[in-house]
């Protein structure tokens, strides 16, 4: 009885430490990076750019007043995603901007 005890005590400890040992370090960088000044900067940077960018897309398109844009989170970020509701039309799409230009 004993002897079953000690072997799933062993598997328990095991099982927690090769769950542990697995964890990301590319999550962690990426926390790490998003506290430092320079990334806080371009964010700010890239968004104001693509936001422009943005503007000048939907009023191509006539969705200028009543429109909203709501950024979609993204795993690259060299561009934004957002999903764009146009009141006026009535229709709902995806922008894709990068800090030179959108593209639905």
């Amino acid at each position: 009885m004993r002897i079953f005890l000690k072997i799933n005590i062993t598997i328990f400890i095991l099982t927690l430490l090769c769950g542990c040992s697995s964890t990301n370090t590319e999550d962690i960088k990426d926390w790490l990076k998003k506290g430092t000044k320079d990334h806080q900067e371009t964010t700010k940077e890239t968004s104001k750019k693509s936001k422009t960018n943005l503007k000048s897309l939907l009023s191509q398109n006539g969705c200028i007043n009543g429109s909203s844009a709501k950024i979609i989170e993204t795993r690259d970020k060299d561009y934004l995603m957002y999903e764009v509701v146009c009141v006026k039309n009535s229709t709902k799409f995806v922008v894709k901007c990068n800090e030179e230009s959108c593209s639905k």
